[in-house]
């Protein structure tokens, strides 16, 4: 089985990880990623409609990866609870944002944490979206700058 859900491979999930196959990915954190995917990315990925890709190092991460890219000490990303995701045009991730925090704020998907990260020249890079189990926003001036980016090109 090389996918996650249908709209989600694991080779997706472990690109960037720091695991080179699932099977090196703990027991109950591949659970709680497959949990994540069914109950979040497929959700996300039905209403929004179109193609979501999850980012390098997006997926899960191995404690020796998750310290390189500088990640939270206890980010969700170990636990198997969040996704990094993309769409194909940088230009619709502020919408995707958008539905994202709609569909958490509605019960549609899990509460959890939610961000846009965008450049320094506020071109959006990706959503954070993470199942912890309580509201959780930052990254606002990223939001911002992504949103005066989305006007400029407009």
């Amino acid at each position: 089985m090389d996918r996650v859900t249908p709209h989600l491979a694991w080779r997706e999930v472990l690109r960037g990880s720091g695991y080179d196959d699932r099977h090196e990915v703990p027991k109950v954190v591949r659970d709680r990623l497959i949990e994540t995917a069914d109950e979040m990315f497929e959700p996300i990925r039905l209403a929004w409609g179109a193609a979501l890709r999850v980012v390098a190092g997006g997926g899960v991460r191995s404690p020796e990866m998750n310290e390189r890219v500088g990640g939270a000490l206890v980010s969700q990303h170990l636990l198997g609870r969040a996704l990094d995701i993309k769409t194909t045009r940088p230009a619709d991730l502020v919408g995707l944002y958008r539905m994202i925090a709609r569909m958490q704020r509605d019960g549609e998907i899990p509460a959890g944490g939610l961000a846009l990260y965008s450049t320094r020249g506020g071109v959006p890079r990706f959503v954070h979206v993470d199942r912890r189990g309580r509201r959780a926003r930052w990254g606002y001036a990223a939001l911002r700058r992504a949103e005066a980016w989305l006007q400029a090109v407009a």
